[in-house]
């Protein structure tokens, strides 16, 4: 069993053992630690619920859901922004079809109808990653 101080030289610190039980209690406490900060962040903390209607898609944690939305000629599609902490947009990435919802928002609503069959792709100018479709049947 080795011995060791936690400031070395201070007088006023004693020794003691360095055990196994000692190196667990450590271990566990970390482990807790990042349990706490990830259950936070899978909870959402941070966002408001909000309600997508039917033809809608939600824009939040850096994501388009669903990322495909497949909708008839003639609809009205809805973006719902929730992300509070990143402002997003919608943009156009077919040549076929332009669309945009202008400056980024972190809550909000913007609304596009759809009057033409086809496969219509878009994505966030913010962070171009984040990627859509929507599939406009007759």
């Amino acid at each position: 069993m080795r011995t060791f101080r936690a400031v070395p030289g201070h007088p006023r610190l004693a020794t003691f053992p360095r055990t196994r039980a000692v190196r667990g209690v450590g271990v566990a406490a970390i482990a807790l630690s990042f349990a706490s900060i990830a259950a936070s962040c899978s909870s959402g903390t941070g966002s408001t619920p909000v309600t997508v209607p039917p033809n809608g898609v939600l824009v939040a944690h850096y994501a388009f859901t669903p990322s495909t939305l497949t909708v008839r000629s003639g609809t009205t599609v809805t973006w719902v922004f929730n992300d509070p902490n990143a402002p997003h947009n919608v943009v156009s990435r077919s040549s076929a079809l332009r669309f945009s919802s202008g400056s980024p928002l972190p809550r909000g609503t913007w609304s596009f109808t759809f009057t033409r069959p086809g496969t219509y792709a878009y994505r966030c100018d913010v962070h171009t990653w984040m990627r859509g479709t929507i599939v406009v049947t007759p």
